[in-house]
């Protein structure tokens, strides 16, 4: 759904030269309103951020998927007369504070990667704007900066091939052996979908899939369309399928980088249940 109309901005941020420090700026005047970026919006509480947006990864709604109904999500978004929307969900049992809370880190990681303004982009500042979900779980902005940097610097050293992010990818070969989330990457790559419409079209975390498809370009399963030959039905030969590389114990959890952070605070949820 859509943000509510926009009141007068402050005067656009254009000299920060470190990554995130527009946000840190108004984390520290401990600001309530939406910060602008090139690729989407953060939107604080008290110097918080209660929520991210990115028009490139999936939203909560699809994230959701797995525990409500589409239908029933569009449902509850308009009986809660788009505002709140975390806590008409709670009050009408549709899901459970974990479930959400869970989700919502989920989308707010995610969309964090892909908005964080660079260095010398030019961001804008609206007070007093509240996102739509209402007060779920707010995060700490110096933490989820540090999330972000190890996304970034775990995806950089597993660089596969120039602009693995923005490169459409294309099957290389079928593998019977491949985890049910690894067919799901490898039937949806058809040589015209990037990484992030993958991400949305499996209604899945962007990063997962990044992770994912430098891990099965090294396992000889997935590449860039370029350079990628046509897919082939079936292995080349009938013998082992190509050995996979082993990928980090988070990713084998649940194919989420940050998910050591889900779990404790899963963990966390469960003691104060």
């Amino acid at each position: 759904m859509s943000p509510r109309a926009l009141p007068a901005a402050r005067q656009p941020d254009g000299e920060s030269r470190l990554p995130g420090a527009p946000l840190l700026r108004y984390t520290s005047e401990r600001a309530t309103g939406v910060l602008l970026t090139p690729r989407g919006r953060f939107y604080l509480d008290a110097g918080e951020i209660a929520c991210v947006e990115a028009p490139e990864v999936p939203g909560l709604g699809a994230r959701l998927s797995g525990h409500i109904s589409s239908a029933r999500w569009q449902e509850a978004v308009r009986a809660a007369g788009g505002r709140d929307v975390g806590a008409f969900l709670l009050a009408e049992r549709l899901l459970g504070r974990g479930e959400l809370e869970l989700c919502h880190l989920q989308a707010v990681l995610d969309a964090a990667y892909c908005a964080l303004p660079r260095p010398h982009e030019r961001t804008e500042f609206v007070p007093d704007v509240a996102h739509w979900l209402g007060d779920v779980r707010a995060t700490p902005a110096p933490e989820l900066l540090a999330a972000v940097a190890r996304r970034r610097a775990w995806l950089r050293r597993l660089l596969p091939w120039p602009d693995p992010d923005t490169t459409p990818l294309l099957s290389r070969a079928y593998s019977p052996a491949a985890a049910p989330r690894d067919r799901a990457l490898l039937d949806a790559a058809d040589g015209r979908r990037t990484p992030y419409q993958l991400a949305h079209g499996l209604r899945v975390s962007v990063c997962a899939v990044l992770l994912q498809a430098r891990s099965l370009h090294t396992a000889g399963l997935l590449g860039p369309v370029r350079s990628a030959p046509r897919r082939t039905a079936h292995p080349a030969s009938p013998g082992l399928p190509h050995p996979r590389p082993p990928l980090p114990a988070a990713v084998h959890e649940a194919a989420d980088p940050e998910i050591s952070l889900l779990l404790r605070l899963r963990n966390a949820l469960e003691e104060r249940l």
